[in-house]
């Protein structure tokens, strides 16, 4: 969630135009400030996103995780559901791997 956009960027606002500063500033407070991610549509996207498929490349090949990601692409089908028919990867390894809280941490 965005609390506060404006002071996100005012400490930078002094290196910028005076026009620019006062744009960004109008941007923050009038269309940033207050934002909520919705998460249950965002986690729907991560489901529907074929790129979750380049996790299953260190585990089974490049070759063979294409083909979940194909598949999902020509069904419309979630990658993680083509997975689980298509990989050969355990189900509790593939919730491992497709697990968005570790895809998204740098450790």
């Amino acid at each position: 969630m965005i609390k506060s956009a404006a002071a996100c960027v005012n400490g930078r606002l002094g290196e910028l135009p005076p026009e620019h500063a006062t744009a960004t500033a109008n941007f923050a407070g009038k269309l940033v400030d207050g934002l909520e991610a919705d998460a249950a549509r965002a986690g729907a996207f991560v489901e529907q996103s074929l790129a979750v498929a380049t996790e299953f490349v260190p585990e089974i090949g490049y070759a063979k995780a294409t083909a979940p990601a194909k598949e999902a692409y020509r069904t419309g089908q979630a990658t993680r559901e083509m997975a689980v028919e298509k990989s050969g990867i355990p189900e509790q390894r593939l919730e491992e791997l497709l697990d968005p809280e570790s895809q998204a941490s740098p450790d």
